[in-house]
């Protein structure tokens, strides 16, 4: 789906709203407050504390570069230096030849047949 065909997304060169009138002025940290340096804190945590996979905390980074740039109108400070979660490599599960034969043993005919 497109933002043409979504009706809740924004025309484009329309101002959006800021995000000061979203978020309840009573709230005692409102998104808006938020800095740079706590941003990087919670991303630090993310690897660490939570153990986030990668494409996890690639995902936050990116969500909340669209919100500091596009709701809160900010520029995104180039010196922020943000930790990702290291990737994971994982090698596929192959079986050996022993459990081949074991699992094809075991099996009906047909299903060999057919193969």
């Amino acid at each position: 789906m497109t933002w043409l065909s979504c009706p809740s997304a924004p025309a484009p060169n329309r101002p959006t709203t800021p995000a000061s009138a979203i978020w309840p002025s009573s709230t005692p940290n409102p998104p808006t407050s938020v800095s740079a340096e706590e941003f990087r804190q919670y991303c630090i945590h993310l690897k660490s504390v939570k153990k986030v996979a990668r494409q996890t905390s690639t995902q936050v980074i990116c969500a909340f570069k669209l919100f500091w740039e596009k709701t809160l109108h900010r520029l995104w400070p180039a010196e922020l230096q943000l930790v990702r979660a290291n990737p994971q490599f994982k090698l596929p599960v192959v079986l050996s030849a022993a459990e081949t034969r074991r699992i094809l043993a075991t099996s009906p005919p047909w299903i060999i047949a057919s193969a």
